[in-house]
């Protein structure tokens, strides 16, 4: 009785491409054979002519049909190979918008494939974090129960870890707080803020302002954790130099900072450069400043990779976070795993040194190595 009442709540579609699909795995259609045709199909399981079309579709979409013009449908005589153990698999989430996202996506499917693993991508471009525990290709993946999985944001990485407890995963994101029970690979953000600093200071600037988001409205908010590592470097950078920063100027991740810019500048405060750990809050303060007739600071340095147009277009000093160099750290410890040389048993972070990029005229660039080395 279960059985009819299970059968009873699928599609016509479901009921004949299950049916055709278990034939074929059981071996009862061997591969070769040719299959009735659509009209007679639709007719022996009671589906319209365009259900049964779309049935056969998608079996011949999933390489178990080939179709032959003129001449019907038949089992694939090369079937393909079966679906790769959980060992062998790798979650992915991560955007894929821009140029930086997709030469890191890129090389690190390249690596995988070399590697023999098989990746299973969520694209979470304009997604929000927040609601990544509610898509229905996230929960696929978790209940694949995947070796490993590399994901950009911590909430998809926090929740693979109390769902998927096996899984060895790897967070790209940036603002990993604690020690949590997975790894992280990640640019070095202090090294960042000191390395943009020593280069403003070399370059005659003396009164540096800081523009980074904040926890929450308030003016005296703290930065968010990201930033607070930026932030370390930079202070520790002014400090050796025996300086402060000029001017801090925080706004909260989900508002437009325009407001709070349009105040800053009417205190009439002046600043010779500016650091901004993001490209287009950097372009919101220099069109700010031409609406208002104020000439931004004279040299930019942005600290973020993720929009390097905009970087190019206002001609502005930023850091280039390195994403081939976390693609390899990425792939290598997935390789080290499976060759049995390294036990996922704890926390451990690896920090990748970023290059200063300073955009000099007409989009010319010149690359200037961080002082510390790779990856460990």
């Amino acid at each position: 009785m279960m059985d009819v009442q299970v059968v009873a709540r699928r599609t016509g579609r479901r009921v004949l491409m299950d049916d055709l699909a278990g034939r074929i795995g059981r071996g009862a259609l061997l591969p070769g054979t040719r299959l009735l045709s659509t009209q007679a199909l639709a007719k022996q399981y009671g589906v319209s002519l365009q259900t049964a079309h779309n049935a056969l579709q998608e079996l011949t979409r999933r390489g178990l049909l080939v179709r032959r013009h003129g001449d019907g449908t038949f089992v694939n005589p090369t079937p393909p190979p079966p679906p790769p153990s959980s060992e062998r698999m790798v979650a992915l989430e991560m955007r894929s918008d821009g140029a930086i996202w997709g030469a890191f996506l890129g090389s690190l499917l390249r690596g995988l494939r070399e590697l023999d693993v098989h990746p299973l991508l969520t694209d979470s471009t304009g997604l929000d974090a927040l609601a990544f525990a509610d898509l229905p290709v996230v929960r696929r993946a978790i209940a694949s129960r995947p070796a490993f999985a590399v994901v950009e944001h911590y909430g998809v990485a926090e929740l693979l870890r109390r769902e998927s407890p096996s899984t060895h995963v790897i967070c790209l994101d940036r603002g990993v707080v604690g020690k949590p029970d997975y790894d992280q690979v990640t640019v070095d953000l202090e090294e960042a803020g000191r390395l943009a600093v020593e280069h403003l200071l070399g370059q005659g600037c003396r009164r540096l302002g800081v523009y980074h988001l904040a926890t929450d409205a308030d003016p005296a908010a703290p930065p968010v954790a990201a930033d607070r590592l930026l932030l370390a470097g930079v202070d520790a950078a002014l400090a050796s130099a025996n300086l402060l920063p000029a001017a801090r100027l925080g706004v909260p991740w989900d508002q437009d900072g325009r407001g709070r810019i349009r105040e800053f500048l009417a205190q009439g405060l002046t600043i010779d450069a500016l650091l901004c750990p993001y490209d287009h809050r950097a372009v919101e303060f220099i069109e700010v400043a031409a609406d208002l007739g104020v000439g931004p600071p004279a040299d930019l340095a942005v600290l973020s990779a993720w929009n390097t147009p905009y970087a190019d277009a206002y001609g502005l000093t930023s850091l280039d976070y390195r994403y081939d160099l976390i693609a390899a750290k990425c792939l290598k410890l997935i390789g080290e795993a499976l060759a049995g040389k390294r036990e996922y048993d704890h926390w451990r972070c690896y920090r990748v040194p970023p290059q200063l990029v300073v955009r000099r005229s007409c989009g010319e660039t010149a690359a200037q190595p961080s002082h510390s080395g790779g990856a460990a």
